[in-house]
């Protein structure tokens, strides 16, 4: 299973879904009030990783540098095979409290859905 953010951070290793989580985490303990976990079908298996958008852009934040947006990200990275992959936003109200929403989507609608869900 994945881990939980702390157990990650002790045993400094995991996989994707675990940096994914943990990144995601960490985002919203710094100050982001949403993040992203990005989870799709590659040539080499499934893959997850986390994202942020900002200014309407959405970038990467995988396990090894540097921070790409999306479109760069399946170039250069991680092209994604399949017409179908899941986007989890987790949001953090005013009062610190989360919501997590899960879509899927095809690779291609993820940057024309995000402008519709800013």
């Amino acid at each position: 299973g994945v881990m939980g953010p702390v157990e990650f951070f002790e045993e400094r290793s995991g996989v994707c879904a675990d940096y994914a989580v943990f990144t995601a985490t960490a985002l919203l303990a710094g100050g982001s009030n949403e993040a992203y976990i990005l989870i799709f079908n590659t040539t080499r298996g499934w893959h997850a990783t986390a994202g942020i958008v900002v200014n309407g852009t959405l970038y990467v934040l995988d396990q090894h540098p540097p921070l790409y947006e999306w479109g760069e990200y399946t170039i250069h990275v991680f092209k994604p095979v399949g017409n179908k992959m899941q986007v989890m936003r987790i949001k953090l109200d005013n009062n610190g409290l989360s919501t997590i929403e899960i879509w899927t989507l095809s690779p291609e609608e993820l940057e024309s859905w995000l402008s519709k869900i800013q």
